[in-house]
């Protein structure tokens, strides 16, 4: 089949500030009184505060944890003097004052319980201070984060005087840079002062995160710090090593080496040794620290880089010769136990890594099969490892692969359920995704299984049960969503499966079972040339690996754009439809995410199937409008589709309910003129009256619909036409919006990626036709 290049896609050149829409919901009623009953649980709080704090801070910071009804009115907030640190969604907000001055605050609750004034309705700031449901402070326990209260820390009391404990101190993000410097320093001070030790501090946009190894008797006073977020245990990754699968040196392809303008990736992982698959592939080999050495000891990185330069070397191994897809920078992150290095944040060592391989050897692919298995964030939530990659990737414009992590479904007694109950486990809170799987901006990856991971050996033997079939979610593989509720994973693909062997009552996998994993390269390269593995580890690096490949061909692309062409050629297979049959959509979505990416659609265009793509930027509550031109050829002769994909990379804060700052979408709207599509959209003065509604037979019904993808940083959505569509014209028009959240004072612009598809059955000639409609 021929293959051609994408078309642009091409703006109108309007852009104007988008019609905003909502309600804030009705004003509860409280009544008189009201004022003085929050005024007192705020003194409530004060004198809670003033009795708790360490006497080596005092200080009048003050922080208060409000329940608010409806809208959490973050600018009135702010125009009392207080900082808002911390949003979820039952609508409790974390507010920070750093001079402790509620002087402001308690007089709208004393004038709103004075009289009515005259010629007024309602009480003096009814619309404020009827939402407030109650007011209260941060305990000493409410500062343990999740890793250390899943190891049994339910109190403060329960850190030990003499006992010593490896922790994490977050800070809130409650002022400048410069505020939140000092307050670390003063908190260093006090540690060292204990004769403990404080082993790093990271300072980073919003995140501020200290390494501290103390006593107990040293952590508990800093519970009752106001600028304390969270003390917790450190992340702990996410990876095993084995090996297996005979194949000798004299037996293997020709190994070319990759292209000089290949793209580079950075493993950032165990380290990656030598290998023959590997001669000329390796650009540098580098440690952060530096003391941790390069050898991969632990094994994991080096299976994870030949994936990521070869894909699943079981559909490659019987040609000729083969090629690595890109160049590799190996940045080793985990010791040569398969721990973090004690004596760095994540943040710290994520940041450092990150820039510097973006910077000296111009890496715009990263792969992270790492995650923390202690880490139980809520749903929604994610924690600093997660945030940063966020932010790395907006600073940056790279693409972050990051696995989901793993989990063995059974065991124990329950063994046999991991064949009866798959696969319905998938989805229980403890198959949650790991940290830092929940990020926005990066690129998350589940997997597949490979097959049925039963080889020759078990055709007659009826202890070995296979758990599932090829191309069906992997048993291990975790599931969404991630921060603030948005779609995750991304994608998934092949990393492997699971069988239940009954001799042992286990669940066995790759490498005890090669068959059930992916053929990458081991580490041990003199031992054994070629390994199998099984594990979402290995679905992110094989993902990657087709991103590569498009940047190949794209080399001046945004990662924006890279991920928009992968979510545009992306399905979820038949043989998965066919097993999660009885899920909804949004359950499905939760496993799979956009599916699995076919590398071929995402790079090229055919005869009958063409890409129109743009690379743009919106500035923050202003939209813009795409010419979509339909060809008489896609108006009629049966079965047709055309597919919207979007991606854009938002500021984010961990600490919010809404995790991301901004809002992206898009409507595809046809049969009207343009000058329609932009009266309907464009924001509109009191004088003006409502807006020209567009009746929604011209509104495309794109799969899923607006509820469902609005606000992802990645969506994608497709409609299918079987009739005669001539009356709604040859031109469509594609309007994307940006809505501006909490981030709306602080960016001026969002950047964003847009890809349309259009495909009709294969003897129709659509290629040549939209090129000259593109170029006239």
């Amino acid at each position: 089949m021929p293959r051609h290049e994408h078309l642009p896609l091409l703006r109108l050149p309007e852009t104007l500030e988008r019609r905003k829409t909502g309600y804030p919901g009705p004003t509860p009623w409280r009544g008189s009184g009201y004022g003085g009953q929050v005024r007192r649980q705020v003194e409530a709080a004060i004198q809670t505060q003033q009795q708790n704090r360490p006497a080596q801070f005092i200080d009048p910071s003050l922080i208060l944890r409000v329940r608010m009804q409806g809208m959490l009115l973050e600018p009135d907030w702010e125009a009392l003097g207080l900082t808002l640190l911390s949003s979820d969604d039952d609508r409790n907000i974390i507010l920070f004052s750093s001079q402790g001055d509620l002087t402001a605050f308690l007089q709208r609750l004393d004038a709103y319980d004075g009289p009515i004034p005259d010629g007024q309705q309602g009480r003096r700031y009814e619309g404020f201070v009827t939402r407030i449901e109650n007011i209260g402070t941060l305990e000493p326990r409410d500062r343990l984060g999740m890793r250390i209260r899943e190891a049994g820390f339910t109190e403060a009391t329960d850190l030990q005087n003499d006992e010593v404990y490896t922790v994490d101190i977050e800070l809130w993000d409650f002022g400048t840079r410069l505020a939140r410097e000092r307050k670390a320093r003063q908190i260093e001070d006090f540690i060292t002062g204990q004769n403990d030790e404080v082993f790093d501090v990271y300072l980073g946009p919003s995140i501020t995160l200290m390494r501290v190894r103390a006593r107990g008797q040293t952590l508990r006073p800093l519970l009752s710090v106001p600028e304390v977020a969270f003390i917790d245990l450190p992340p702990v990754p996410d990876i095993e090593a084995a090996d297996l699968v005979q194949m000798e040196l004299d037996d293997a392809p020709e190994i070319l080496p990759p292209d000089e303008n290949a793209p580079v990736i950075g493993v950032l992982d165990s380290g990656v040794n030598d290998h023959p698959f590997l001669e000329g592939a390796i650009l540098e080999r580098l440690a952060f620290p530096a003391e941790l050495g390069t050898a991969d000891v632990w094994g994991h990185g080096t299976r994870v880089g030949g994936a990521a330069l070869y894909g699943d070397l079981r559909d490659r191994l019987g040609e000729v010769r083969i090629q690595p897809v890109g160049r590799l920078v190996s940045a080793k992150v985990v010791g040569n136990n398969g721990r973090f290095y004690e004596r760095r944040t994540l943040p710290t060592q994520m940041r450092e890594t990150i820039i510097r391989l973006r910077q000296d050897y111009g890496c715009r692919i990263f792969v992270m099969s790492l995650g923390d298995v202690r880490a139980r964030n809520e749903p929604g939530r994610v924690g600093p490892w997660a945030a940063t990659l966020d932010e790395l990737a907006r600073e940056l414009d790279v693409m972050i692969f990051v696995s989901t992590g793993n989990r063995a479904p059974r065991s124990g007694m329950a063994v046999e359920q991991g064949i009866t109950h798959y696969p319905g486990y998938l989805l229980e809170p403890a198959n949650r995704l790991c940290e830092p799987a929940g990020a926005a901006n990066i690129v998350t990856v589940g997997s597949l299984a490979n097959g049925t991971g039963l080889g020759a050996r078990h055709e007659l033997d009826a202890h070995v049960r296979p758990i599932t079939g090829a191309l069906e979610p992997s048993p291990f593989s975790r599931a969404g969503p991630g921060a603030g509720g948005i779609r995750k994973p991304d994608f998934v693909d092949v990393g492997g499966t699971m069988v239940f062997d009954a001799p042992s009552a286990s669940l066995q996998w790759a490498p005890h079972i090669p068959e059930a994993g992916i053929i990458t390269l081991n580490h041990e390269y003199l031992r054994q040339l070629i390994t199998s593995g099984t594990g979402t580890s290995y679905a992110a690096p094989i993902l990657a690996n087709k991103a590569a490949a498009l940047l190949r061909l794209f080399p001046h692309a945004s990662a924006n754009l890279i991920r928009a062409l992968l979510a545009g050629a992306a399905s979820v297979p038949e043989e998965c439809e066919a097993r999660l049959r009885g899920m909804d959509a949004a359950d499905k979505m939760r496993i799979c995410g956009n599916g699995l990416v076919d590398v071929l659609r995402a790079a090229y265009s055919d005869d009958h199937r063409v890409v129109l793509y743009a690379e743009d930027r919106l500035a923050i509550n202003h939209f813009a409008v795409y010419r979509v031109p339909i060809p008489q050829e896609f108006q009629t002769n049966g079965r047709r589709t055309i597919r919207v994909s979007l991606a854009f990379d938002p500021p984010v804060r961990r600490t919010r309910a809404e995790y991301i700052g901004t809002k992206l979408n898009f409507r595809l709207l046809r049969g009207c003129p343009a000058q329609e599509v932009f009266a309907h959209f464009r924001a509109r003065t009191a004088d003006e009256g409502d807006p020209p509604d567009v009746p929604n037979r011209f509104r495309c019904d794109l799969k899923p619909g607006p509820q469902s993808r609005d606000g992802h940083t990645l969506q994608t959505a497709a409609q299918t036409f079987v009739q005669d569509t001539t009356n709604y014209g040859d031109e469509y028009y594609l309007v994307v919006r940006c809505a501006g959240g909490w981030a709306e004072e602080q960016e001026v612009d969002q950047r964003f990626a847009v890809v349309v598809e259009l495909e009709h059955q294969p003897a129709v000639q659509l290629y040549a036709r939209l090129r000259q409609r593109v170029r006239v």
